[in-house]
């Protein structure tokens, strides 16, 4: 589970000890850590955690002292469930919430949500009836909170900014490190080879994933027909939301690949590093 907070206006100096963060000036990028923040345009300064139960939008207590002075937009994501919650606050109040339930096909409300909220709602009820096997539903309160900030946490933990980390004594596991590995096979010659790998994934790879690293190899296969093989370098990468990510990711390259050389085949290969250590976490809880 993973959970963002979000607050314009007087922030609270206090605002990382409010949240029983540590800030390590300088860490890394987002997968290193459990804890990311950044400012925002619009004022925003924004923090995204890996959370444990109950996420912000939980926390009433909590929001109202982050918002006394303050307007704060708060987002919880349970990636595996799919379950969401959104909020907004102002002067230590809650303006509004909106909350989905995993096996729905409800968002319920209180207070007076965005009008967004309607269009979100059409729009989630249309892609349903698509029978797609997909929780349409819950990107609603995920695009509520989106509406007024600007911001979601599954298209920023990829190279997201330095920032702080949770403490030592917090437990959390809720993002999902992937690595992942390719072979691309029946290239015609060395410029689709050279294409390929430069432009259909190498270029792709450093737009979706900035500052990490990749490897490959080039060689024949027994039909001296020219082959790629490479993967990602060294460390996983942090996801959320990867089961809704990764067939628009798969799709992506598939497509750039065929741009360059039709007759190719592709083979995407995905590793789950921390699956065993977080099932080990999670029963030690």
């Amino acid at each position: 589970m993973t959970s963002w907070v979000a607050v314009r206006g007087d922030v609270p100096g206090d605002l990382f000890d409010e949240l029983g963060l540590i800030d390590l000036e300088g860490r890394s990028v987002a997968q290193e850590s459990d804890f990311a923040a950044a400012a925002l345009r619009g004022g925003w300064v924004t923090v995204l955690v890996r959370d444990t139960h109950p996420g912000y939008p939980y926390r009433p207590d909590l929001l109202a002292r982050l918002s006394r002075r303050a307007e704060l937009v708060t987002c919880h994501e349970s990636t595996y469930g799919p379950e969401s919650a959104a909020a907004r606050w102002c002067n230590g109040q809650q303006v509004w919430k909106a909350e989905h339930l995993a096996e729905t096909t409800d968002v319920t409300v209180e207070g007076e949500v965005p009008d967004v909220f309607d269009e979100l709602m059409s729009a989630a009820g249309v892609r349903s009836a698509r029978d797609s096997g997909i929780d349409e539903f819950y990107e609603v309160p995920v695009e509520l909170a989106k509406s007024i900030t600007g911001f979601r946490q599954d298209e920023a933990v990829r190279g997201a900014p330095p920032a702080i980390r949770l403490g030592m004594d917090v437990k959390a596991f809720a993002l999902t490190p992937v690595e992942y590995s390719w072979t691309v096979t029946e290239l015609d010659d060395e410029d689709q080879l050279r294409t390929v790998r430069a432009e259909a994934i190498h270029q792709f790879h450093r737009s979706e994933f900035p500052g990490t690293r990749l490897f490959s190899r080039v060689g024949t296969d027994d039909n001296d027909r020219w082959r790629i093989d490479g993967g990602t370098v060294p460390a996983a990468m942090a996801i959320s939301g990867f089961d809704r990510w990764r067939s628009e990711f798969e799709a992506t390259v598939a497509r750039r690949v065929a741009e360059v050389a039709p007759q190719a085949k592709l083979t995407l290969n995905w590793n789950f590093p921390d699956a065993e250590q977080g099932m080990q976490e999670a029963d030690s809880r």
